[in-house]
């Protein structure tokens, strides 16, 4: 085994654990909050949220149920997105559904909106205090849905817009995992030993190999400069607009006070005529 499959090892084992020690997010919404996930090519994702009320008096209470959820998604994810459940498991913890009482499963108006770029909302749901709502593989289902297999490399957009008037506190977490099979994975060996065959009998150096995947991933960093400096263009678009309508507002403004400067001499004129005091 060469350098590069021993720093590839090295690798996938460093995102595996990094993986496993990640912990779900916690945010409080009061109007709308978006955050972006990038999803690698050859990979899928989990998506799970739990909603929150977030007007408990006992601040005790709230963060034993906080740790609660929260220990509940990391438990879910710590094996790795392969083994990711495809159900919540239930509460069975008494004392846990005591403190949650009535709120369980009562309906709020915060809002979910999974969403690829230049594409339509793939899901849009209301969520339910203390109860989970889990999406897997989401590639999945937006490749069936008709968004398309590509790359997103602006990042998969998570919304949540509060449309009522208490605030919410949600709890949420996205699991990566490798969209191939077992099957693919005994193919992909399969291919890997006939190349390192086909290395030997061609002779090729160990270096020939690196400059290969050096060159895809050369042009992985090409599309992603591409990409950063279309954005660059449309945001300069967008600073030029807002400049133009910054300064069509000054104008404006200067006009509407010479106007009212104009519009009060007169006014004065007219007013000390008329008491004969000019």
């Amino acid at each position: 085994m060469n350098f590069s499959s021993h720093w590839i090892a090295i690798s996938t084992l460093l995102l595996s654990v990094l993986r496993s020690l990640s912990y779900p997010l916690i945010s409080e919404v009061d109007i709308e909050k978006c955050y972006t996930f990038n999803i690698p090519e050859d990979d899928d994702a989990h998506m799970i949220f739990v909603a929150m009320p977030d007007d408990y008096t006992n601040e005790e209470e709230d963060d034993e149920l906080e740790s609660y959820w929260v220990n509940t998604l990391y438990d879910m994810s710590k094996d790795g997105g392969e083994d990711y459940p495809e159900k919540v498991p239930k509460i069975t913890d008494e004392k846990i559904l005591s403190k949650i009482g009535d709120t369980k499963e009562r309906n709020t108006r915060l809002q979910v909106k999974i969403q690829k770029p230049h594409h339509g909302p793939l899901r849009t749901v209301f969520l339910k205090y203390h109860t989970p709502v889990l999406f897997t593989d989401v590639l999945d289902i937006a490749e069936e849905e008709g968004h398309g297999e590509d790359v997103a490399l602006e990042g998969w957009s998570i919304c949540f817009l509060n449309k009522g008037d208490e605030l919410i506190k949600i709890i949420f977490d996205v699991v990566l995992v490798s969209d191939e099979t077992e099957k693919e994975k005994a193919n992909n060996h399969k291919e890997q030993q006939a190349q390192r065959k086909t290395i030997k009998k061609e002779n090729l150096t160990p270096l020939e190999t690196n400059f290969n995947a050096a060159l895809v991933g050369a042009d992985k960093i090409l599309n992603e400069m591409n990409y950063m400096e279309r954005r660059e263009q449309r945001m300069r678009v967008t600073a030029d607009s807002t400049n133009k309508r910054v300064r069509y507002f000054s104008y404006l403004s200067v006009f509407v006070l010479l106007g009212t400067a104009c519009v009060q001499i007169m006014y004065l004129k007219n007013y000390f005529k008329k008491k004969k005091l000019m």
